[in-house]
């Protein structure tokens, strides 16, 4: 296993162990506790911690999946695909345990996302042959906007005067990934590679063998071999760990948890892929 996807590996290890010793609940008087505590609705609050943690667990459970693409057989394209759905979700995790909005924020946030993820399981029910009904997802995405007018908030309306989101308009994964990250520039190249785009994938995934050569009758061009270069891997392994690092430290802070120790883990692992 080359050095840093050893020290990825390492990361996550080690960074488990410290998170489990916690007890999963809030310290008092933390954030997260007093939001529960004094917040109209603490069943919204609770969506939200329960949903960023999911989305979380997503986000390891790609490392992990990065880790194999690098690991003999290791595989040129792939990995990027694990990077960037570690940023994705990384992202919103961190987007959703956010420490620097308050109580109604973070509900109004989880009800957004709450009806993004619905709207498309509605789509997908309509056109799918499967056991979804498309009109009980309509039902509970109705459901949904009572308790975010219960809240308070506005109805969310396009143009034609159609629902188009609830509580407020659910932001793009790029602005997000911007917003919590700063990896904007990070996330639309490993879009790139994950959507195909020719530029990319020859820039990161292929290496040129022979060039000048009989590709076809009377067409000459190059012959390409798949590829992953030893700072490809660093990079990437990098922004595993980098991405990782923003919601663990954030929730550790929401809840009120001693990060001191995952705070040196996470500088030591940072130390250890600049190698």
């Amino acid at each position: 296993m080359l050095p840093p996807v050893s020290a990825l590996q390492e990361f996550l290890d080690q960074s488990s162990v410290i998170w489990n010793a916690q007890d999963g609940k809030p310290a008092p008087n933390s954030q997260a506790a007093l939001e529960l505590a004094n917040f109209s609705r603490p069943e919204s609050i609770a969506t939200a911690f329960s949903q960023a943690a999911m989305l979380f667990e997503a986000a390891t459970d790609y490392s992990m999946a990065l880790i194999k693409t690098l690991t003999e057989p290791a595989v040129a394209v792939a990995p990027w695909s694990c990077a960037r759905c570690i940023l994705e979700t990384s992202a919103l995790a961190a987007w959703l345990w956010d420490t620097k909005i308050a109580a109604i924020q973070r509900a109004q946030r989880s009800l957004a996302l709450v009806y993004e993820g619905l709207e498309q399981k509605r789509k997908f029910a309509t056109i799918a042959n499967s056991d979804i009904d498309p009109n009980k997802v309509l039902q509970q995405i109705d459901e949904f906007e009572k308790v975010a007018q219960g809240l308070g908030f506005p109805a969310i309306i396009d143009k034609k005067n159609k629902r188009s989101g609830i509580a407020r308009p659910m932001p793009s994964d790029t602005e997000i990934v911007k917003l919590m990250l700063d990896k904007e520039s990070n996330y639309r190249l490993l879009s790139a590679m994950l959507h195909g785009h020719i530029w990319a994938l020859q820039s990161l995934g292929f290496i040129t063998v022979k060039e000048n050569q009989n590709i076809f009758e009377s067409v000459r061009g190059a012959y390409f071999e798949k590829h992953l270069t030893y700072l490809s891997i660093r990079y990437l392994c990098t922004e595993a760990v980098t991405s990782l690092s923003v919601p663990i430290l954030m929730k550790f802070k929401l809840f009120g948890w001693d990060a001191k120790t995952m705070g040196s883990l996470i500088a030591k692992a940072l130390k250890a892929l600049e190698k």
